[in-house]
């Protein structure tokens, strides 16, 4: 697969309308919560449909792994967005995901993607899902329970252009 947006974010990104908006950068308004999970290679992202196949409840808590601490678990770590750069792109500082435990037959179980949400509620059928990142330097990554660092892309792209 390709690191894709989902349509649910497209859609939230260009008419406001409709589904719940979300703002990534804060300029002029309160920006969102952007969150960061890593999923193992059991979710099948859906980038189109309806209902909730694009919010966080699509991804079974069994196929995210993050933090070792037992509340983390469902929601990853929040992006500390930066900015909007003047030619589209959206960014934000490296993000550190702490002690991720090994998971799966043996400890033998991979992280396959890294999956980009914003945080709305307390309720996942509120949380949409914006970016799938799959194609990316250091992917898959079998956890060993010690800290995983992403570092965004510092070119042109940053983390996604829409």
């Amino acid at each position: 697969m390709a690191n894709t947006l989902y349509d649910i974010a497209r859609q939230m990104m260009l008419t406001k309308q409709g589904a719940p908006t979300f703002t990534w950068d804060s300029v002029g308004q309160t920006a969102d919560d952007i969150y960061m999970i890593f999923v193992d290679g059991d979710y099948t992202p859906a980038f189109t449909g309806t209902g909730g196949v694009q919010y966080l409840n699509a991804i079974a808590t069994t196929s995210r792994h993050n933090s070792g601490a037992p509340e983390a678990n469902n929601e990853g770590v929040q992006l500390q967005v930066t900015s909007v750069t003047d030619d589209g792109a959206a960014d934000a500082e490296d993000t550190t995901m702490t002690a991720v435990l090994p998971f799966g037959t043996n400890n033998t179980g991979e992280i396959k993607a890294i999956v980009l949400y914003a945080r709305k509620g307390a309720d996942e059928t509120q949380n949409p899902l914006i970016a799938y990142i799959d194609v990316a330097t250091g992917l898959p990554i079998r956890p060993n329970g010690g800290d995983i660092i992403v570092s965004w892309d510092p070119g042109v792209n940053k983390i996604f252009r829409p």
